[in-house]
This record gives C-alpha cells, structure tokens and sequence, in this order.
C-alpha cells in the first residue's frame, strides 16, 4: 500500500482516481464492480484509491482486504493515504499527480459507469484534438432516474449550468494545469472541483465533448441537493464564479475552438473564406442535378476543370481519390475529407475479433439478416465480436424514435447486444462525420480484426483504402440487399471500393448477376448465400390459439395482415386502401402489425374504419402468422425479403407485387400470387382485392405447400452453418499470413464451392486467367487443370476463394 510518502508510479493510458472521505464500504465496492468489468483492455487503466483521512474500521477493513489481494477481482488496484482530510479537489489533484497517465477520470464511491465507458470515452477524447473533457449520459438516481443527455457544447450553458457531480473524462496535463491554484474554502463552503476545473479548461479554448454513448451514474447531484441548503448551494456557486472571476471573459475561447472543429467535421469553410460562396453554388447545383437532398461540394479546383479542362474534370469525377466519394456523402461530409492517416497505434496482428458494421439499428430485413450471421460466426470467433453502426444513439425517446427517414427501436440494439461483445454508435460518439470517421479509424488500429464484414455501414467503405493500405492482412466481406433505384444504394456507395473488398456476399442469384453485369464485380469473389429462416420457431404446430386476433362471435372472419415497417419503400397505404375497399364487405378482418414514419398518417386518414386493426410493432411474428389467413404485400422494390419466407413457413399464403424478391419466391416456392403494381394505391387494392375474391381456395392450397419449399432452401439449420465455415475459412487465411497476390485488375482466380444439400462438392475450375504472377520473384499463379463441374442440385450459397497450384 502506498502512504504520503510515494515515488512516481508508471501508469497506464487511463488513471482511475477515487477519492475515499468517511465512506459507506458498499459503495466503494459498487464502483470497484463497474470499473473491474470493463471492455477497456486491463493493461490500458489503472485504478487509485485515495484515503482522505482517517477511515471507518468498516471501510479501513475493506481497504486492507484490497491491499492485502494483489489481484482484486483480476485487477492491481492502488491505494494511498492522506493522514489528514483535504479538500476534494486537492485530494484528487494528490492523486493524480502520484502517477503518469495520459487520461484521468474521477469516480465517487457509490458511481458507476457501465462496462463500455473507458473504452468509448478513450476512443472519443483521443479522437478530437480540441476537446479537453468527455461529457457522458448521466443517470438521476431516485426519485427521478431519468437519462440526461449531454448537449452540443455551448460555453453560455457551461457557464450558466453548474456540474456537481464527476464522471468525466480528462487530459491528465490540461486537468493537473486547470486544477494548479486551488481555492480554498470559505465559511466552510468548498468550491464546485468539476465546474472550477472545468472553466478553467475552457479559459484555455479546450471543451467538453458530448459523448451520447454511454452511461455515468452518480450520487453527487443527489448527494448535495440534498444535504446542502438552498443559501450554502448559492454560496458554492458564488465562490466557483469569484475564483474565476479573471478568467470568464476567455471562455469565448472554447466557443471559438469548438465551432472551428465543427466547422472542420463537416468540410465547412468559414464564412470569411472566399472559397465559402463556390462551395454553396456548388452544392446547390449537386442537390438540383445529382442528389435531391444532399449537399455537397467538389472544391474550388473542381470548377476551375470543369470550366478550362472537361476531361480532367469528368476523370476526376469518377475517382474517390481526388473527389468526395459516395460513402463520404452519405456519412454527410460537405467537401472530400483528408483521410490520410497513419495507424494510431502500433500493435501487433493476430486479433481473431470480427468487426460487423452496419448502417442502422433498425426493425427490418437486413438487419435480422445480420443478426443471422452474427450469430453464426460465434461459434468461429476467438476473439470480440464488435458490432458498429453509424447512424443511431443509444437513447431514444420511448420505446423508438424517428429521425428523419429512419425509424428505430432500443429494442433492436439489445438484440444485437445479445449477439456481440461491444456496440459502438458512430453517430453517438462523434458530432461531426469526421470525428466519427477517426474514432472508427482508431478502433480498427487498436483491434486489427481479422474480418470486417459490411453490411450498409458508410464509414467503413471509406475507410477501406487506409485499411487495404495499413493492414492488408484484415479481410473485408461486404453484403448487398438490393438497389434502392437511386443514386445512393449500397450497390453505388460500394461500388466505388470494390477493389478493396476480398468478398462480395449477395442474397439471390439475380442480385448477384446485377452485381457483375451492371457494376463490373468479378463473377469469382460475387457469392450467394439465401437468407435463411428459424423453423423451429416458426413452426406451425407449436401455435394452437389462432384465433386470438379474433372476438369469440367472429371467428369465421379472414383475417388479412400487413406486417412490416410503415415507410415509404413498403407503400402501406395500398393495405389501408385495400382495407377500405373491404368496408362495406362481411367477414374480413384487416391488422396492421409494424411501425414507422408513415403510421401517424395513415391512421388518422382510415380512422373511421371498423375492419382494421393496428398492432403496432410485435416479438411474436410467429403467433400473429398463425393467427392470420394471408399476409399482403406492396412493396416498391425488395432484395429477397423474409417476412414473405416467415409466412410461408407457417403455412400462410401471400400476395405481393410482381418485384424481385417475392418473384423468385413465388416462382420457385408457389407460396402465393403476384399482381402488376402501378403509382396508385387504390388501383392496386382494387387488384388485391379481385385475387381475394377470385382466387381464395387457390390461396389457402399455396399455403399449405409453402413450408415445404422453406425446408429445403432456406432452412436456418441447413444455411446458418455454411454462413460460419465462410467466414471461418476467410479467417483462417488471414490467420495463416495468406499472402494478397495482386494482378492486372486487382482479381483473383479461385475455387469454387457449391453447398448443396446433400454435402459439400468442390470445383477446382480457374477463372478465365492464363497465370498471375506475386510481387515474391518467381512465385507465380498457373492455371490448375480443369476438373468436372459438380451438377449445382440446389444451390442454398457458394463462394470461391484463392488457391495456388502446387
């Protein structure tokens, strides 16, 4: 144990400091749990333990018990003693000075932080230069336990608002400088030690970063509202304020500080910059010709050769090198980002993590189709498996919230919780898509996984040219749904990067053929791998109450149901039509089971209807279906969507559009009936409603033969297997230092595998390429001989891969 006589300690990245002045043991203990569960790896903090005076035997036994276990609960934890109690701040700055860190964070016995705090908080703070503090969500504790958001930085409200408690991350050198001269008290009455240190660092054009990505709770708030009369909590107050009486006019420093980082961000140019006016004629000819909505711009340069030199212009047009990329727009970058980054830190390879990364926690088709893989690889994975999206925070209102376009739900994001070690909200940890992009650009340095698998996540396709350049030995796997029929798809976003990708995951054979024929991808790294359904919970047999959506007196009503989210790609209002047209018609029953942007409208406009129902989103997809006798359709465009394979398996029959997705279902399955969509709801209920009239009984028999062909091709059980080995021999070439052997059009040849039913066949056949020669003088890469195709029975996914002749 460490007394007030101590030498300089070497420290670790981060440096825990918990005062401990007469406190209840519990909790010091609650702390210490909160801290030893953390993400962060243990190497990377340490954790001090100051003793502001004399102790309670209670608290003096618990302190000697930790002294006495040189690993409490795996962890060093270091203690040092004050004979006489000091001030808090004091007492901390004591504490902080003991050792070397280049962070600092000062917890309370009785706080916690939760298990992602340290890791996220680093992340962040590394990862904005003007920044001198992390500000994180703060949990009230009783009466009122709410979630209180950190807002955008605003020197006014930082000087207005008092912070009381601790729970912020800082600078170790800007802290132990701010916290120098400490005042002492006055009639008793101490100084706010967070508020005072804190307009000191803004005195010096440092700000408090709002981190929306994880979760402090503390007594102090509670503590002092509580224990402190109204007059001696003004007088604190007044204290903190007179202490910094000389220094308020230079927190305009950090309001200055902080616009010009966001200004940075963004790729704003300042207002004073002549440059400024190009850049918003510009973007106001990009959203006129190009993009509708979105503002962007290509440079001064870019309109110098566009006016003298249109081929140089166009050239550099087409290139992501020189021009804002398509990734770059959709994570809302003004004009192109200088990504030119070295690694942050110097690790070595040989992770065996899997970083997923996705575009929005989200109630929809890809995103259970990345749960699917999800959880498939963890049986494959050694490491964490780290799930980053770009777009949501954490905390909502509600249960969900809608934000712009976008509709999203907690529950989501505890679902893929459940399925991964760590979640990173890009969009929760950085203000600015420039912090965000570094702060992901940092997590892949500190991780070096050994696969990163995309699914609609803008950020990392950016990044691929620094990953390919930096860590060539991570693999990259991207999955595409379908096009959006619009400039900004993930096929066009990722379009421009497929020379960095190693493989290239599609969910159809038709999506595939898109993929090669219409964006130029290799048929060799294009693979297929059907979405795939849990049978065992959607099962038939297992629901015998199908009727619940029914009154006793109507159960000889059909019931027709529209299950999905109420956004504009899924055109809901077709059903509320159909629902209307079926007004005036005896014995249907219409329900609505979903949620999105479009709810609201919907319902206020068909509120008269008596036949509909609205559910809302639902857990029990698999009762709903059970209880339903169809399930209705009308999207404007689908990848290979599941909801329809979901009824299938339940033996419940559908209608949908004549689109892909539902086409090949229907074609190859015979699990419902297809009508020609048009740009107008009601003539397409009308169509609905005639093959309800016209065509039941053909309906109800398509049902019954529906699961069969969910058996044989898109069976959980049958296709979740082969998505692991994928990405398990994905990662054992990584793993065995396979070496990247470029040719003339960045492609390689391969080996195809073809999974079948009936087992795993090989087809040893070269693709289209003579030889292909390494950068290793005299390896090279001859065309092996060819060898019988296996007949492809049922193709439920292949992928190929490279393989050197002998």
């Amino acid at each position: 144990m460490m007394k007030e006589e101590f030498e300089l300690s070497a420290g670790a990245e981060v440096l825990v400091v918990i005062p401990v002045s007469d406190s209840v043991p519990r909790l010091l203990t609650t702390t210490l749990g909160s801290l030893t569960g953390q993400s962060l790896d243990a190497g990377d903090y340490q954790i001090l333990i100051v003793e502001n005076g004399p102790q309670s035997s209670e608290m003096q036994g618990l302190l000697s018990s930790i002294s006495d276990d040189e690993n409490y609960k795996g962890y060093a934890i270091d203690q040092l003693s004050l004979h006489e109690p000091l001030g808090a701040l004091q007492a901390k700055r004591i504490g902080a000075e003991s050792r070397v860190s280049k962070l600092l964070l000062f917890l309370d016995p009785g706080d916690q932080i939760e298990s992602t705090y340290l890791e996220k908080s680093v992340l962040a703070l590394n990862n904005c230069e003007g920044a001198g503090w992390v500000a994180p969500v703060k949990q009230e504790l009783l009466p009122l336990m709410r979630l209180v958001q950190p807002k955008s930085f605003s020197s006014f409200r930082a000087l207005s608002k008092p912070v009381l408690s601790p729970g912020h991350l800082y600078r170790s050198q800007q802290w132990l400088k701010a916290s120098r001269k400490i005042p002492s008290a006055v009639g008793g009455v101490e100084v706010f030690d967070e508020w005072y240190v804190q307009i000191r660092l803004m005195a010096k054009g440092l700000w408090g970063f709002a981190l929306r990505d994880v979760v402090y709770i503390g007594e102090r708030d509670t503590k002092i509202l509580s224990m402190l009369d109204t007059k001696r909590y003004m007088a604190s107050i007044y204290l903190t304020i007179r202490k910094n009486m000389g220094l308020l006019l230079l927190v305009s420093r950090a309001r200055s500080a902080f616009k010009r980082e966001w200004r940075k961000g963004w790729g704003y140019k300042s207002k004073l910059n002549p440059g400024w006016i190009v850049d918003k004629i510009q973007a106001a000819a990009i959203r006129r010709f190009g993009f509708g909505d979105v503002s962007a711009s290509l440079g001064g340069r870019g309109v110098v050769l566009a006016m003298l030199f249109p081929e140089r212009f166009i050239t550099r047009m087409l290139t992501t090198h020189t021009n804002i990329s398509l990734a770059e727009i959709h994570c809302e970058f003004y004009t192109k980002p200088n990504l030119d980054w070295s690694p942050t830190v110097d690790r070595p390879a040989g992770s065996n993590s899997v970083l997923f990364a996705q575009s929005n926690w989200t109630i929809g088709g890809a995103e259970r189709v990345l749960l699917t893989w999800m959880k498939a690889a963890r049986p494959h994975v050694a490491g964490r498996i780290i799930d980053v999206c770009g777009r949501e925070t954490r905390h909502g209102s509600g249960d969900g919230r809608e934000e712009g376009n976008v509709y999203y739900e907690q529950d989501v994001r505890d679902e893929f919780a459940g399925l991964c070690d760590v979640q990173f909200s890009l969009e929760g940890m950085g203000e600015t898509p420039l912090q965000r992009m570094r702060i992901c650009w940092d997590l892949i340095c500190r991780e070096r996984p050994a696969l990163i698998f995309i699914s609609g996540n803008a950020y990392l396709y950016a990044l691929l040219p620094l990953i390919r350049k930096w860590f060539p030995e991570i693999v990259v796997v991207d999955i595409l749904h379908n096009e959006w029929y619009n400039h900004r798809d993930w096929f066009n976003i990722s379009s421009e990067y497929s020379r960095y990708i190693d493989q290239r995951v599609t969910i159809s054979e038709y999506w595939r053929s898109v993929l090669v024929d219409k964006y130029g991808e290799s048929r060799d790294r294009a693979s297929v791998f059907l979405n795939s359904i849990d049978l065992q919970r959607f099962d038939p047999d297992r629901y015998s109450d199908s009727t619940f959506l029914l009154e006793d007196s109507e159960s000889d009503r059909k019931v027709i149901a529209f299950i999905g989210r109420l956004h504009e790609q899924k055109r809901p209002g077709v059903f509320f039509e159909l629902a209307k047209q079926f007004a005036t018609v005896e014995g249907y029953r219409f329900v609505v089971v979903g949620d999105g942007p479009e709810m609201s409208a919907l319902q206020e406009r068909y509120s008269a209807l008596s036949n509909l129902i609205c559910l809302g989103p639902s857990d029990d997809i698999p009762r709903i279906l059970a209880s339903v006798d169809l399930v209705v359709f009308s999207s404007q465009f689908e990848g290979y969507p599941l909801t329809s394979l979901e009824a299938s398996a339940m033996k419940v029959p559908f209608i949908a559009p004549d689109i892909v997705g539902f086409r090949e279902q229907v074609e190859d399955g015979d699990g419902g009936l297809l009508y020609r969509a048009s740009a107008d709801d009601s003539r397409d209920a009308e169509h609905i409603k005639q093959l309800i009239e016209q065509r039941w009984d053909e309906l109800m028999a398509m049902g019954e033969r529906g699961r069969a062909y969910v058996e044989a091709s898109h069976s959980s059980s049958l296709l979740e297997p082969k998505y692991g080995e994928f990405l398990a021999e994905l990662m054992r070439e990584t793993g065995s230092e396979r070496q990247r052997l470029p040719n003339a059009d960045g492609r390689k040849g391969c080996f195809t595998y073809w999974y079948a039913e009936d087992g795993l066949y090989i087809d040893p056949i070269f693709h289209g390429r003579e030889s292909i020669t390494s950068d290793a003088p005299g390896d090279s890469l001859s065309q092996p001989p060819h060898v019988r195709a296996c007949p492809p029975p049922l193709c439920v996914g292949l992928y190929e891969r490279w393989h050197q002749a002998e």
